[in-house]
């Protein structure tokens, strides 16, 4: 389930609770103040942590977005972040580099500055930061391509970290039991399927 962190209070995750949510996802973006207000306006690192705690008392697993990037965003408030997923509880992170998407506010600027176009090459616009890490657009100010790509690498290393420490704990594995088995059976439905495709066209031909 997603929510948004300035609307999680303990009346919401009471309701959450009583619906049978065990995991939510928030996009967190940021642990730095400045940062959030750049990407999400109202919302603070106060209302961030705040709902990460409310949830997590209530025994229900939390999954956070998180951006860094921005153009006016300095090494060490992306680091403010670093921190924030490090020592907050959050269970699992998922770590983007800002990238312009059409109709966004951020790619009205990313086109002033010439980082896009309309007749680019779209796959080029690569949040993951993973591939064609030389062509996406870097819409910072502050770090070079190069340095960026580091620092997202050592965001990633944290993320492993966080994901091994939180999976022994999380609810989904309490499905991996009736997942595996759907899994079996849809394999064993595929491969049961190929002879008869194959019988239905030699008797077609015959």
């Amino acid at each position: 389930m997603l929510v948004r962190a300035n609307n999680v209070t303990p009346e919401v995750v009471e309701a959450l609770k009583s619906m049978n949510v065990v995991s939510v996802k928030m996009g967190l973006e940021s642990g730095c103040d400045r940062t959030l207000q750049y990407l999400k306006g109202s919302v603070t690192v106060k209302h961030n942590l705040t709902a990460v705690n409310l949830l997590k008392d209530a025994g229900i697993q939390v999954n956070g977005d998180f951006i860094i990037g921005a153009p006016e965003e300095t090494y060490e408030e992306m680091m403010e972040t670093y921190q924030f997923i490090k020592m907050s509880r959050v269970d699992f992170v998922d770590i983007s580099v800002l990238t312009p998407l059409p109709g966004t506010p951020i790619w009205e600027y990313a086109i002033r500055k010439k980082l896009v176009s309309e007749n680019m090459d779209w796959t080029a616009l690569d949040f993951r930061f993973s591939r064609k890490s030389t062509s996406a657009p870097v819409l910072s100010e502050t770090m070079s391509r190069e340095q960026l790509f580091v620092l997202y690498r050592q965001f990633q290393r944290l993320r492993f970290i966080k994901s091994v420490m939180a999976m022994p704990k999380s609810p989904w594995l309490n499905e991996i039991p009736r997942l595996s088995r759907q899994w079996f059976i849809n394999r064993m439905a595929k491969i049961a399927a190929v002879p008869l495709r194959h019988f239905h066209a030699l008797s077609v031909k015959e």
